[in-house]
């Protein structure tokens, strides 16, 4: 534990100054290429927009369905499957990112990529947060990471 007194670093008894061994941090998230960011966000957009029709016929048409099981095929073919759909999409491309001495790891089942922490330059915010609010990596080569982060 580093302290503030005087304007010094101080070291409290027992301590290290190695910082080396400083642990990790680590959090999960959702990696995705632009193709799968897309899919997600088209399944989920699509699933939203189609509960609202269909909650709009029922409730503003002058001639609503009159069927109550075609109603329910209606939701769940047209909302509930797309939006099953995304939610499998995330859970496949989940990911963990850690921080580990100079290095940025983001493990996936099916790949693992390493980041210098040096080479990177920016982190940028996505515009449109579909599926989720996210950001991307800009490298110092000006290249962007190959997966962005939700």
């Amino acid at each position: 534990m580093y302290g503030r007194s005087n304007g010094t670093d101080t070291v409290m008894p027992g301590e290290s100054t190695d910082h080396s061994s400083a642990a990790a941090f680590r959090t999960e998230a959702v990696a995705y290429t632009g193709l799968q960011r897309l899919a997600t966000a088209l399944l989920q957009t699509g699933a939203a927009a189609t509960l609202l029709a269909i909650f709009a016929q029922l409730f503003f048409s002058e001639d609503p369905p009159d069927n109550p099981l075609r109603l329910m095929r209606a939701v769940a073919g047209f909302s509930l499957l797309p939006a099953l759909g995304a939610a499998c999409l995330r859970r496949f491309l989940a990911a963990s990112v850690t921080i580990e001495g100079a290095t940025l790891t983001v493990r996936q089942r099916q790949r693992r990529i390493e980041v210098p922490l040096e080479s990177i330059s920016e982190v940028e915010p996505w515009n449109l947060p579909l599926p989720g609010p996210g950001l991307c990596l800009r490298l110092r080569s000006g290249r962007r990471l190959a997966v962005g982060l939700e």
